[in-house]
């Protein structure tokens, strides 16, 4: 197995992470969790985290059904965007994403 093969092995399995709550799975399955693999893990879960604290605003506040389902429309691209970036192109950075996870972090010290 050469480098190149294996770079597009990993970068597979990252852009699988922003398959819809197939992160969540493979953070518990998959023995072998690089820091590029956290990151894109960790990505996932607060933009799922926004999704449903939008769609909850949505739902409740605006009572509009079809807006809701233009707006999952637009996570479901969103998400095969990231992954389809990271599968390309091996490692996306989202500069606020990166902060929050900072901030998360120091809070945690």
């Amino acid at each position: 197995m050469d480098l190149n093969e294996t770079s597009q092995r990993d970068n597979f399995k990252n852009a699988i992470c922003y398959i819809p709550l197939l992160a969540i799975v493979l953070y518990f399955i998959d023995e072998i969790k690089t820091d590029a693999y956290r990151k894109n893990i960790k990505y996932w879960i607060y933009f799922f985290i926004l999704y449903v604290i939008l769609s909850v605003i949505i739902k409740f506040f605006l009572f509009y059904w079809s807006i809701l389902v233009i707006f999952f429309i637009v996570y479901i691209f969103i998400s095969f965007y990231f992954g389809f970036k990271v599968f390309r192109w091996g490692e996306i950075s989202i500069y606020f994403i990166d902060e929050l996870d900072k901030k998360i972090n120091a809070l945690g010290k």
